[in-house]
């Protein structure tokens, strides 16, 4: 007080209520700047509440800045409170129009809400106000550019990559967020190499300066898009070392442990969506972990959630459209099908989502078929050619199937499915080939001495009686592919090495299973297997590939116990153990546990529960009821009204009966 009072008596000339009044006003100025500073520190570090708090309070001062008002909409944003951003951000350009910044934030709320004309003018506006601004500029012609590709019109968007481009060139950009922007201008440009070392100036503080979280996040979806899953997990955790709470980095998490199958991905959408209750990506993740686990009324539920935000979401979009496809839903499906061209006509994404959803139901055929639009509509979508190579040599089609893979391979030289596939077919060029009555066999010289004659046998034993049993011949030609090493088999399977326990696969009509050389002896009784896989190709075409994963896996479990004594899993004292303690599913539950599993354990039960299940069909109903069930399931009937036309039993009563077969056979 005494030194406040010091400068007003040395100001003497000017009268004293005047000189309060100008120091009123300036402390005000530094309180809102120090408030701003403060909004800024909060909401880069995560804590969206304190930010908010702080940039309103800074908006109550006299002299309101450009970067509080910024500030306070990319924390609503951030947040997902994106009316109130919408209503503010208008309230702030209706007095401060020529605000580049704020133009910028405008855009990407429009973008958001899928008002994508608005966006696009807001982006343009904040371009041409920024023109000596270079961060903000950057950062809206990365927008603008990354919004003018979603809406198919990439030839404009290449023009603001290569501007970008140029820049740099010239030797002026600098700063980690600048040098972000031009890692993903290079990246949307192809130059993944180049893209990836400006990324990592971008995110050396020592060269870029203050490290910007969106630099980082970026990085790790270039990491994510070129299939290095550890080195994008590791990046996005980074991010939250940052800021603790970045939604992008948490689904960022999620997609990479989604991509190698691991449960958590859905612990990881629902952290982003504690953040940000409206996130339209982690609504969609939750969406396609729905679809995975065959439960398409939960899938749509999160999809009509995202769309409610997005109307316009293509992914969202997309993966409404499966929903309609698998319910036959001709009328839907043509009119989400409509929405979505007029959004982008060369969005070939749109047909991969439904190939890749059509996989997971184990329809090859059909997956191929949407897979070919795919290309046909974007002959750049690298992914797209993989997936139809892919299911191509599922549906028996190697040569044709190798060169798409040899295409997507050629375009993108990073993806590693690709390549894998490559090299096993190089492997598979050395196999001895022959047929039997019903299959084409193909192995390993290796393994022709002993297997050549047994192998077909034992393929056409199975055939003969499962096709009796079942009143069923599947469509041929039926391939059986036994491969001398795990790893080949995974490949075969997934594209991936490492495929945890599988000894077996079934397409539809190729078959691909271990060697018996592959385990020691004793480890896993081959026969078994392939009797097991067999009866995935009766089950599976029989139900015109409709059957629920569970029932599949149920079913070829039963029939393995039928077909010798002594064949498949056994009960043991770990299931007894998890049965005991209540940690076994209801029957209602077995397609979770078996397509996303919490533990390794929880898988082998769901199996063998599964196959429990059909054991009580086939005692307490008869075998006929599961031939009716495969029949049903062939005219696309939902599973609950499936099991109420042949048991006579609701969901509830479903799980009931299951209840009580199991305590039956567990107690005796």
């Amino acid at each position: 007080m005494d030194a406040a009072f010091g400068v007003i008596r040395k100001y003497h000339g000017i009268p004293q209520l005047m000189v309060l009044l100008l120091f009123s006003s300036g402390f005000a100025c530094i309180w809102a700047a120090d408030n701003t500073s403060l909004g800024r520190s909060a909401l880069r570090s995560g804590d969206y509440a304190k930010a908010q708090e702080y940039f309103e309070a800074a908006l109550k001062g006299s002299a309101v800045s450009e970067e509080s008002r910024a500030g306070y909409i990319q924390t609503l944003r951030e947040s997902g409170s994106y009316a109130e951003a919408l209503k503010r951000s208008e309230e702030f350009l209706s007095s401060l129009d020529g605000s580049a910044l704020l133009h910028l934030e405008r855009g990407r709320i429009a973008e958001i809400l899928g008002d994508y004309p608005n966006a696009e003018k807001h982006y343009r506006r904040s371009i041409a106000l920024a023109s000596t601004r270079m961060p903000v500029r950057m950062d809206a012609a990365v927008e603008l550019a990354g919004l003018l590709d979603k809406t198919g019109r990439r030839k404009e968007a290449v023009t603001f990559w290569d501007k970008l481009l140029d820049e740099y060139r010239s030797g002026s950009v600098e700063g980690s967020k600048n040098l972000g922007n031009i890692a993903v201008a290079a990246w949307h440009r192809g130059y993944v190499d180049d893209a990836k070392n400006i990324f990592m100036d971008a995110t050396d503080e020592k060269l870029g300066g203050e490290l910007s979280i969106e630099a980082l996040s970026n990085f790790g979806y270039l990491f994510l898009a070129k299939y290095n899953f550890m080195e994008a997990s590791g990046v996005f955790r980074d991010c939250l070392k940052v800021n603790k709470s970045y939604p992008d980095a948490l689904i960022g998490i999620a997609l990479a442990k989604k991509i190698d199958g691991n449960f958590e991905a859905e612990a990881y959408a629902r952290a982003a969506l504690k953040i940000n209750p409206n996130f339209v990506p982690a609504l969609n993740m939750l969406a396609e972990i729905a679809l995975d686990e065959e439960d398409q009324e939960a899938a749509l539920g999160e999809v009509n959630k995202a769309l409610n935000i997005n109307p316009s979401d293509l992914n969202s979009l997309s993966l409404k459209a499966v929903y309609h496809y698998f319910h036959s839903d001709n009328s839907n499906f043509a009119l989400t099908e409509k929405k979505v061209f007029e959004i982008n006509p060369s969005y070939g994404s749109f047909y991969y989502i439904l190939a890749e959803s059509l996989v997971s139901r184990r329809k090859y055929q059909e997956a191929v078929e949407f897979d070919r639009k795919a290309v046909a509509l974007d002959p750049e979508l690298w992914t797209a050619y993989n997936s139809l190579g892919m299911n191509l040599t599922r549906i028996g089609q190697l040569e044709e199937g190798r060169k798409a893979i040899e295409k997507a391979f050629a375009g993108d030289h990073y993806n590693v499915w690709a390549y894998n596939s490559l090299d096993l077919f190089d492997q598979m060029d050395t196999f001895v080939q022959s047929r039997s009555e019903n299959f084409k066999l193909l192995m390993s010289k290796e393994d022709a001495p002993v297997l050549s004659s047994f192998a077909p046998a034992l393929a056409e034993e199975a055939y003969s009686k499962l096709t009796e049993r079942y009143g069923f011949k599947p469509k041929g030609p039926l391939q059986l592919e036994i491969f001398p090493d795990h790893g080949g088999f995974a490949v075969r399977t997934l594209g991936l090495p490492g495929l945890g326990g599988a000894l077996g696969v079934c397409f539809g009509k190729v078959l691909a299973i271990n060697s018996p050389k592959v385990r020691e002896s004793g480890d896993f009784n081959w026969g078994s297997v392939l009797w097991h896989e067999f009866t995935h190709v009766i089950t599976l075409q029989m139900s015109n590939y409709n059957i629920p994963r569970w029932y599949s896996e149920g079913l070829s479990v039963f029939e393995e116990h039928r077909a010798r004594p002594g064949w498949g899993d056994k009960l043991t004292l770990a299931f007894v153990k998890a049965y005991k303690e209540g940690k076994l599913l209801k029957a209602s539950q077995l397609n979770s546990g078996i397509m996303r599993p919490q533990n390794p354990e929880q898988i082998m039960f769901s199996y063998y529960q599964a196959g429990m299940f059909c054991e009580m069909i086939d005692e307490k109903f008869g075998f006929d009821k599961i031939r009716q069930s495969l029949l049903l399931f062939a005219e696309n009937k939902p599973v609950d009204e499936v099991f109420r036309r042949t048991l006579g039993l609701d969901a509830a009563g479903i799980d009931a009966e299951y209840a009580r077969y199991l305590d039956s056979r567990i107690k005796d």
